[in-house]
């Protein structure tokens, strides 16, 4: 199960704690999740991974989407303290780059 907490916001960026598993079923949380801060003028995200447990390719699916989306509206969304599950997909999927500048 995945804990998605609202941990700070500021005029500048909103941060984002996950803990658990970024599955399937999580990914579904995170993206509504993520979906609902940018429609609210949330467009600078902050996602700190170090909480999360296991992590898929929906998981990063779901964190590759939520940056589209940002970005769609002129944001960003940077990946912060990358727990080893989640830089070891990032590595082998070739993506590590493209949350390291965002």
């Amino acid at each position: 199960m995945l804990r998605i907490q609202v941990v700070g916001t500021s005029a500048a960026q909103t941060e984002v704690q996950l803990a658990g598993a970024l599955d399937v079923a999580g990914s579904e949380v995170l993206l509504a999740k993520l979906d609902r801060l940018i429609g609210a003028g949330r467009h600078h995200l902050v996602v700190d991974v170090s909480g999360v447990t296991f992590c898929d390719s929906s998981g990063i699916s779901a964190l590759v989407r939520g940056r589209a989306r940002a970005v769609e509206m002129t944001g960003s969304l940077r990946l912060v303290s990358p727990s080893p599950a989640v830089r070891h997909v990032l590595e082998i999927s070739g993506l590590a780059r493209m949350f390291e500048r965002a």
